[in-house]
């Protein structure tokens, strides 16, 4: 049967069913739609897409931290490498050419007199020291010396940590034996960090060239010990009226403590240097 043909209320009819259906897909559709919608906005999809926001900021402040990091680590690495290029190790004529006292001695061998210009210094091996006065000095001075490779890192470290806390005053005492002994025999005597790290390079490089023996050696027979005494041998001359090699337990604890500052604890001068003696 045509088309055209069909009842007008028949055409009707299916023309509104049609619509009907169509209606219906567009409304499943929408509603569809709808829900997945719904469903990215529960909060547990809201809180996966800040996760992923916050990741993502946490990536970018991270790479710049780390590249701040290497750039700074460049420009320290490059200013210390500048100051040790400039920086002159010490050579070994430096330790053997202290000043020294001369003695005069009379046709029999007896001495008559000793003559020495600015430092009265007699110079002693490192066997002639007794193993106790060893242990005093390294107790109270550098307490790792033997183990350390010229510098001290975990002194250093807090004495870095108190020098940028104190806005570059520090009193922090961190040099080992090895950097006091650079110190004495050096013209090296500018207060700033600069010095230091010359100090620390000499340091290392003396400690490649010498033994622990020699250091030790050359930094208590260089030293200043108060009263006019160069050295640990005049040293125990002056206060004990012995040797070196003679000293006691006592008596180079004495000797040792009178290291870090020889005229406050000189116990010849007071009372008050004798007590600050005794309780280093």
């Amino acid at each position: 049967m045509d088309k055209s043909n069909k009842p007008l209320n028949v055409r009707l009819r299916g023309e509104t069913q049609k619509r009907n259906v169509k209606s219906s897909n567009v409304r499943k559709a929408t509603k569809k739609k709808n829900t997945k919608n719904t469903d990215n906005n529960t909060p547990k999809n809201t809180k996966k897409k800040n996760k992923k926001i916050g990741w993502k900021i946490f990536r970018v402040f991270l790479f710049v931290f780390i590249a701040l990091g290497i750039i700074g680590a460049g420009i320290v690495l490059g200013v210390i490498s500048g100051i040790v290029d400039d920086t002159e190790s010490i050579s070994l004529d430096e330790l053997e050419l202290l000043p020294q006292t001369s003695f005069v001695y009379d046709k029999d061998g007896n001495e008559i007199s000793s003559l020495y210009d600015s430092e009265n210094r007699i110079m002693v091996s490192f066997d002639e020291i007794p193993t106790h006065a060893v242990n005093a000095v390294v107790a109270i001075e550098d307490e790792r010396f033997f183990t350390h490779h010229g510098i001290d890192i975990k002194r250093t470290a807090g004495a870095v940590v108190t020098y940028i806390i104190n806005g570059g005053e520090s009193d922090y005492g961190a040099s080992t034996i090895t950097q006091q002994l650079v110190k004495n025999i050096t013209s090296d005597k500018e207060r700033a960090w600069q010095r230091k790290i010359r100090e620390w390079y000499r340091a290392i490089s003396l400690e490649n060239k010498l033994e622990k023996n020699q250091i030790f050696e050359s930094y208590v027979n260089t030293i200043y010990y108060g009263d006019g005494c160069y050295g640990i041998e005049v040293a125990s001359n002056h206060f004990f009226g012995k040797s070196t090699s003679e000293l006691n337990i006592a008596e180079a604890a004495a000797i040792a403590a009178m290291i870090q500052s020889p005229e406050v604890t000189n116990p010849y001068k007071c009372d008050v240097a004798t007590q600050k003696l005794l309780d280093r």
